[in-house]
């Protein structure tokens, strides 16, 4: 079946269960970093419903002029309802089926000494997920201290998530404008390849993908919608030694405190250096001082774009004009095709960062 978007381009699209074609009528995709896939399809006909069962193998071949989309997808159905004229389908791609993998026990010896990212693609190298691009290496191997956080009794899918809550890169350079941690994530792209990445959206020459205004052409809906969070917010850090309650440094923004009010935190650490302590509380302060911005947008002709693509986003309204990842999509195909992309790299939380100084 073909659809043509609002540029007039031709996207070819073909499903199937168990190998064998069917009719569809909607598809729904929807995709998060660190998290599987997900599709929602509707069905016609009492062939397809014949051919629809729980476990089937569900493959949607997207391409243009026979070159593979990044929306092509490998997955295995969930869940379905049928109705008086369509059925709906639900299917997830195989990083699911590391959340529901016979559980492993972790030891030591398995993982001192090791990179974390080869650790993690090791863990995912079960059943239909394909890890055969990953092969890059972070470098971030894991010490004696490290280990006992990553050790036990678990699913495939919790030993990854624990790998990649420490698999972050800390640049501290001429490229970036102040001390920066860029957090590696994971997704699967396309069919069933599993990829790891970094999207360093800070960089001095970061590229994106596509520029986006609330002038853009192509935006549908609510167009460009922010939303500002003080959630993690702290603009009055309190650090204590563990070793001495009565050794700790407070350092405050006043200026914050005036524009955003009081947002205090207290946090202990290992040292007895209060040097060590100041810095910590003014590091605090740099990286979580002002609030949270994130974007969603609801636009046509971005079907295209993929997890961690960068985008620049200008705003006048709210004078912001920055490059942010992509953290999540849903696309819908049905008679046209338009997406609501989330863009903005979360902020480590206080206690992934106060863990990772750890």
């Amino acid at each position: 079946m073909g659809i043509v978007d609002k540029s007039g381009n031709h996207l070819e699209v073909k499903a199937t269960i168990d190998n064998k074609p069917v009719d569809w009528i909607t598809l729904k995709y929807t995709a998060e970093i660190n998290k599987g896939r997900s599709i929602t399809f509707t069905i016609a006909g009492d062939e397809s419903l014949e051919r629809t069962r729980l476990g089937g193998l569900v493959s949607i071949e997207i391409g243009r002029k026979g070159k593979t989309h990044n929306l092509s997808f490998d997955g295995i159905i969930t869940q379905f309802r049928p109705s008086l004229n369509v059925t709906a389908v639900t299917a997830v791609d195989y990083i699911t089926q590391l959340a529901t993998s016979e559980i492993v026990h972790y030891k030591n010896s398995d993982v001192i000494g090791k990179d974390l990212y080869y650790l993690a693609a090791n863990a995912a190298n079960y059943k239909y997920v394909d890890i055969s691009d990953l092969t890059e290496g972070s470098g971030l191997i894991v010490t004696s201290d490290l280990a006992p956080k990553l050790t036990g009794h678990m699913n495939r899918k919790e030993f990854i998530d624990k790998c990649f809550s420490y698999m972050i890169n800390i640049y501290d350079d001429s490229f970036h404008d102040k001390l920066t941690y860029v957090p590696w994530r994971y997704a699967i792209h396309q069919k069933g390849k599993l990829n790891f990445y970094l999207s360093d959206y800070a960089h001095a020459r970061a590229r994106s993908v596509l520029t986006l205004s609330q002038r853009s052409m192509n935006l549908t809906g609510e167009g460009i919608q922010a939303q500002i969070d003080t959630t993690r917010l702290v603009n009055s850090a309190t650090f204590v030694s563990s070793s001495d309650e009565n050794n700790f440094v407070t350092v405050s923004d006043s200026s914050r405190i005036k524009q955003y009010g009081p947002h205090g935190k207290v946090f202990t650490f290992d040292t007895e250096r209060k040097d060590r302590l100041e810095e910590l509380a003014k590091d605090e302060i740099n990286r979580f001082g002002d609030p949270t911005v994130t974007y969603t947008v609801e636009m046509t002709g971005a079907e295209w774009i993929a997890l961690g693509d960068l985008i620049k986003v200008i705003v006048p309204s709210l004078k912001r004009e920055e490059i942010l990842p992509v953290v999540r999509y849903e696309t819908t195909i049905g008679n046209g095709i338009t997406t609501l992309l989330t863009l903005g790299e979360p902020a480590l939380s206080m206690s992934e960062y106060i863990q990772l100084l750890s």
